[in-house]
Order: C-alpha cells, then structure tokens, then sequence
C-alpha cells in the first residue's frame, strides 16, 4: 500500500512485474503512481482549476488550457489537404481520417445488406438501423457482426439496396456529421433589449398551406427517387415545406405531415391535455399514476372505450361506460406491456408543483370540510416565474431554486442566485444584510363553501372572484360575473376592425358554425406620448439626432388583447403593444411591433399559429388603412420561464429559438406579400449589404427599440472605461451589426388611394396600457395563464376588473 495526497484511495497491486496500480474506489488501473494520484481528483471531488473569464472551474489543468481557447479566436490546427482550421487538434485528427480514405480510396466499415461504406463505425452501426427497425433483430445483427461471426452468405440473402433514400448517413454527409458545426470561438454576449416576447408557434404553423396530400403508392414514391438523385449529396435531407423542420429519413417525414392535415387530437381523461398522436398520450397517461400495474388496467379500460373517473388521490379509480365522449382513437396498435418510460417536466401535471414542493416543505394547506367537487385537484399552491439576477444579466433564478435578497426591502431591492452571490457580489453592498430565500409562490387557490349545501368549490374553478357569500350551481347560484367582453361599448375603431377581421379568417379555416361557436374579440387601448430625443440618443450624436428629429418625439402607443370564447368564458391568449409614428423619418410615418405575447389555449390548437400569424398581417392592414408606410419588428425569443406580458406560461408551452422564430417572420411576412398588405420585407442584412446605414442616425430610431437601447448601452459602457469617442463607438456599433443581421426586419405596405383615419381621442388604460403595470398586476393577484382554468379565471377577472 502506498500513501499520497489522494489518502485512502491508492492500493497498489502487483507492482514488481507489471507495475500495476489499483484505485480502490473504482476497478480502474494504471501504470504510475503518477497517474493514479492524477485519477484521484476525480473522486475526491475536487476542481481546483478555474478560469478568470467565465469562472468555470475543471478538476485537471489541461481541461483548463483546453476550454480557455473559446475565448480566444485562435484556429491553430488547420488540414494541409482542405484548408480548413480546427480550434483542437483532436476534431483536427478525426478529420483527416476523411483524406485518408478518400486517398486511398478504402472505407473500413461496409454494410453487409446494401452497398454503401463507411469511414466510422458508429456511423453504420446508425446505419443499419434502417435495414432492422425492429430492436431484437438489430440488436443480434449487431452483435454478430461486432465479435465477427456474421456469415457473409446470410447477407447475400438480402437484396441489395443501391437507390435508398432512408439513409441519412451517406459518405459525403458524414463529413458534416463528424464535425462540429458549432463555432467555439468567444462571442460577445448579446444586449438583452426590448424583444418580441413569447411567441408561442406551434412547429406545423405556415400560412396557405392546409390541406397536405401525402404520398403513398410506389409511383409516388418512385418519383421521389428520382427528383432526389438530382440533388446534391450534402444536401439531401428532407424537409418540410410547411413548418421547415427537417429529417434524416423519408418515413419520419411522411409521418410528421399528418400532423399538418389536421389529424385529430386525442384528448387525456385525467386532464385538458391533448396530443396528436396515441403513443403520445400513453406516454403522458402514465404521469398520472404512482404504479404500474395501475395504469396498465386503466389503459386497457381506455382503449376498450371505458372511462375513469378519480374522485380523490388514492389508487381506487372509478369504473363506468360512456358511449356519447367516446373517443375517437386512430387505429394503432399498442404494446400495453411496455414498461414506464421516465417522466418529462413537460409532463408534470399542474396538480403537483414538484419544484416548489421540493423547495419549500412548510407551504400552509388549505382548510376545508370536505374535497372540492368541482375537480379531483386538491390545495393547487399558485406558480412563479423565472427571478432575474442582480450579479449578472444573462443569470436566471429558477423557480423552486434558492437566491438571496435584502432582509430590509428599504436596503436594497437586488437579488442575487446563490453562484454571483459568491463570485459577483458588487462591493457597495453588506452581504450581512442579505437573507436565503427559495423562488417560490406560497400561496395557493382557495376553497369557498356554498352557504346552502356545503359543498367545497375552488374559487378558480367557480370563476367567484367577490368576497361574497358564495352559492354553487347545483344550488341554483353559480358565477354572478360577466365572461365576455361586452364588444357594444365605445372601444377604439381598430378594436372593431381587428375583431372582423379575426372571425373572417377563422370561418374561412374552420367553416361558420364553428367559428361562431369560437367567436373572437379584440380590445385595443391606445395613449400618446412624448419624449426628448436627448434621453434616447447616445451623447455623442444628441446633436446630429436633434437636428433630425427635433427636441422631441411625439408617438402613441397601442395595446392589443386578443380573447376567443371557450365554454362560455372568453380566454385571453394573444396580446401586443405597438408604437406608432407619424410622420417620423423622411415624412414617412412607421409603426413598431414593441412586444408580443401568446398562450396556447385557441382552439382548434392546431390553427394557433397561423391565428398568431394572421393577427400580425390584420393590424398591418390597419395600419396601411390610416396612412402608415413602414413598419419595423425585432425577433428576439425569450428564455424558457420568462415572463413579459403574461404571467406563467404553460410548462409544456415550447418556445421557438432564434433561427425557427426568424423563418416563421418570413413565412408570416410572405403571406402579407401575397395577400397584398405588404409590399414587400427586408431583414437588416439586406439593408447594411448595401450600406444604407453609413452613420448612427440612419438607423430606426423608436423608443426603447433595439438600436437606440444598443446605442445607450454602447455609448454608457464607454464612458465607464473612459474611451468614449467616435471611432471606438462605431466600432462597437459594427460590431453590433453583425449580430443582427437577420433578427430585425422593415416591413413595406402597400399604399392606399384613400386611407381613412384613426380615431381622433384616445382610449387609455392605466394597467393594460402599461405591459410592466398589467403584469405587476396579474403576479399581485395570482392571476395565472399556466393551465385553461387558471386562464379562464384571469380573463374573467380582467374582464370584470380593468375592461368595464
């Protein structure tokens, strides 16, 4: 036995002949004393390491070494044969294995059942998935031919398939699949400006295009083939032309355009979830069991067309027929022996925060006589969102996580996670006088007695929103509140407009009676507004702005909710906030697109996005109509959790990066060309391609946009380092151009013979013209759009309480 640094966990074994030394934490061996004491970092836990830039720490110091080069913009190893630059040597080493084949003309892994060859054996172990998609058959193929016992005349039975196009793993796309294409070079972070928020897309949105014949007879199919050898090999992938999400393989695409020719939803028992496919559904089914003997009974009672029914939270369900809700299932077979997959967070029923559960263990229950009868959800404590850190702004503080605050509101009102709490605690501040907090709701919903029969009811499931004696529906009572908005009152002329709109393009998509049955209504609130441009332009160019927009900028601000009734109650999912200009810039009058936000509650969901889409075109419509030229839009998606207009999202609500949110712009802003609303549409690459933008007071200039926030951040970091100058702020500015090249778009309307006008007096609105004071409001509350019920009782309340 040795002993070192590492105490405990060297043993040395059978050092004479071969040297041999032992970890006794892990079957592990090595031939140094040297380098056992190097392994035992990693069970002692230790990362000593850290680096000066990002404050990532490692455990060994080549990591270090190795991770620092991001920062850096270094590509020392570059291929002699091709040119091309590796920030590693080790990605530069898999690469040259390419020539090294291709030179000698030798692919070392072939496939026993088709023609094709291959440099990587991970590569046709991919591969032949595509010969066996059964998993048994694959996995003994596998292994044969692994340890080498595959009989090369079994093979030869198979017919060889020369014209495949379900292999995603051709030679000359190998190259870009071995490779990362990711750049690891050190990027500036991005300015976290003002955005379009939360632009909830359904991946099946695009305009136009409904009604998707999929093929599925061979001449079909033999067409394909043939339009797909003409193309390139680095290109063959498989897209569609729809939603732009693409496939390595052709049946995964045939499958996912059933979705887009309006397959019908299956609808969970337990709850307002529904998916487009039964796999999908069984899998989420199984979030709402603690045993799996217990969902197996339930799901074959389900797929023999019985219901359940879970009157409390214990494991008795109760069994009964129903014929009239049967529902309508595709007919696919399933294996109910499967066993239970792992729960996803997006599977997470509402009923059970775990993350505030987990965090908070002294949360006060609710107390009540009896179980609530209007839902089998019992003490729903209310959600919270993401907590943005004082210590740095990319820093988030997740719910259920721990962060520390002020003791004393009057102190400070900073907070900060628990990571820059230690690394980037500013040094003005005491951290004496901070406390340990958890980033949860302690609140949950109530319960309300009815004064005549007793029974318990959830106030949110009651839509009661007064103090008031309280009496149920059974007992000839029920919600004593208006639940739709009263569209009769005086509201502004583009409320009006928006809301015919709206219903035309839904009776076209979905036929009249179902659209009257669905019915939808815009509410717009508008206020005018003034601002000094010294307070907007950076205070190297005050002067040069002045002088091309005057000492003052007058705009009017537009705030768009959007409802749609469901079961009676009109929900709110959509709303926007605009900023229009007239006669701004070069007697051309332009409105921004300043925020905008959805919910995934419109029905039928699959329209959702095409609805959000439509909205956008509809006010442009507006817009051209009274007179406006230009219109300006910046897609920047949020991060998942964070909240800018409505407060709490959906959990399961999917968010689109910044890539799919630009091509659904397109897509949206295509449309409006072909519709005629728009004239046409330019991101700002096309613009700075040809330099339309020689100085800073050639860019769009709005309030609280992304290039005068841009301009103010630039000009205030300067200062701050005591380089404020000319040169070094177009520096910087360039610098900003090229990270937005084609996330902020110039939308061209068409012009109007005659345009009409807007209405002369404004309609204001203290909270639900301010996008920061209504969601104040909404978190102040608890009024909630994470689930259909809790968004029928925040659209009720807003309804009742701020649209009188």
């Amino acid at each position: 036995m040795t002993r070192t640094k590492s105490s405990g966990i060297i043993q040395k074994v059978d050092a004479q002949p071969t040297r041999q030394y032992k970890c006794s934490m892990c079957p592990k061996t090595f031939t140094s004393v040297y380098g056992l004491k190097h392994h035992g970092v990693v069970h002692m836990k230790l990362r000593p390491f850290k680096c000066e830039i990002c404050s990532m720490d490692f455990q060994y110091k080549s990591c270090l070494r190795e991770h620092q080069t991001i920062h850096t913009d270094s590509w020392s190893h570059t291929c002699p044969v091709c040119q091309k630059s590796f920030r590693w040597k080790k990605y530069l080493q898999v690469h040259m294995q390419i020539h090294k084949d291709s030179k000698t003309n030798r692919q070392a892994f072939k496939c026993p059942f088709c023609v094709k060859c291959y440099s990587w054996k991970h590569i046709l172990r991919a591969h032949l998935k595509t010969h066996f998609p059964i998993k048994e058959e694959y996995d003994e193929i596998w292994r044969k031919f692994k340890n080498g016992e595959w009989n090369n005349k079994e093979a030869n039975e198979f017919p060889k398939d020369e014209t495949s196009d379900a292999d995603e793993f051709d030679e000359e796309s190998q190259k870009e699949n071995i490779l990362p294409k990711v750049s690891f070079g050190f990027q500036r972070p991005r300015q976290p400006l003002r955005s379009i928020e939360n632009v909830e897309i359904r991946k099946s949105a695009r305009f136009g295009f409904r009604n998707i014949e999929v093929p599925a007879d061979e001449d079909n199919l033999q067409k394909d083939h043939e339009v797909l050898k003409d193309v390139p090999p680095q290109k063959l992938h498989f897209e569609c032309d729809i939603c732009s999400k693409t496939f390595g393989r052709k049946d995964s695409l045939r499958r996912h355009k059933m979705i887009h020719s309006g397959l019908e939803r299956v609808q969970c028992p337990y709850c307002v979830n529904s998916y487009n496919w039964v796999r999908s559904l069984w899998k989420h089914m199984e979030s709402h069991f603690d045993s799996k003997n217990n969902f197996d009974d339930a799901w074959k009672r389900y797929m023999t067309g019985e219901k359940l029914v879970k009157p409390d939270r214990s494991d008795r369900w109760v069994r009964y027929d129903f014929e009239k809700n049967k529902p309508s299932l595709p007919e696919v077979c399933l294996d109910v022996q499967k066993p239970i997959r792992k729960r996803s967070i997006n599977e997470i029923h509402e009923a059970v925060p775990t993350l505030a559960k987990k965090a908070r263990k002294d949360i006060p229950e609710a107390k009540v006589t009896s179980l609530p009868v209007c839902c089998d959800l019992q003490d729903l404590q209310f959600l919270t969102s993401n907590g943005f850190c004082s210590g740095d702004r990319f820093c988030r503080i997740a719910p259920g996580a721990k962060f520390m605050c002020a003791k004393s509101k009057s102190l400070t009102d900073d907070i900060f996670c628990m990571k820059c709490f230690a690394n980037k605690f500013p040094d003005h501040l005491n951290k004496k006088n901070f406390k340990e907090t958890t980033n949860v709701n302690k609140k949950s919903e109530d319960v309300i007695n009815c004064i005549n029969c007793g029974d318990a009811w959830h106030r949110v499931c009651a839509l009661h929103l007064k103090k008031d004696q309280f009496i149920c529906v059974k007992c000839g009572g029920g919600a004593s509140v208006r639940k739709t908005v009263d569209m009769e009152k005086k509201f502004c002329r583009s409320s009006r407009y928006m809301s015919q709109k709206a219903n035309q393009f839904l009776e076209k998509e979905i036929g009249k009676d179902s659209a009257r049955r669905n019915p939808i209504s815009v509410v717009t609130f508008t206020s005018d507004k003034n601002v000094a441009t010294r307070d907007m332009a950076p205070d190297l160019y005050t002067g040069d702005f002045r002088e091309k927009y005057t000492g003052m900028i007058q705009f009017r601000t537009r705030s768009i909710y959007v409802f749609q009734k469901i079961d009676d109650v009109d929900v709110l999912f959509f709303v926007m906030h605009t900023q229009e200009y007239q006669k701004h810039t070069d007697e051309l009058s332009w409105f921004t697109i300043d925020y905008l936000d959805t919910v995934p509650f419109f029905q039928p969901s699959h329209l959702k996005g095409f609805m959000a889409g439509e909205l956008i075109l509809i006010y442009a419509d507006y817009m051209k109509s009274i007179g406006f030229q230009k219109g300006y839009l910046w897609a920047n998606p949020p991060r998942t959790g964070d909240d800018f207009i409505f407060n709490i999202h959906p959990q399961d609500q999917k968010y689109l990066n910044r890539t799919r949110l630009e091509k659904w712009y397109r897509k949206v802003f295509q449309k409006g060309k072909e519709d005629g609303i728009l004239d046409g549409f330019h991101a700002f690459k096309e613009k700075f391609k040809n330099r339309k933008f020689q100085k800073p007071t050639d860019l769009p200039f709005f309030h609280n946009s992304l290039w005068s926030k841009t301009m103010k951040d630039i000009n205030l970091q300067l200062a701050e380092t005591r380089q404020l100058n000319h040169p070094s702020f177009m520096r910087e500015l360039e610098f900003e151009f090229k990270d937005h090249l084609n996330d902020n778009f110039f939308l061209d309307l068409k012009s109007e013979t005659s345009s009409n006008s807007d209405d002369v007096r404004t309609k204001p609105h203290k909270i639900l013209g301010d996008r920061e004071a209504f969601l104040i409001h909404c978190a102040k509350k608890n009024w909630e759009f994470s689930s259909l019920r809790r968004a029928k009782f925040a659209s009720v309340a807003i309804i009742n309480g701020l649209i009188r």
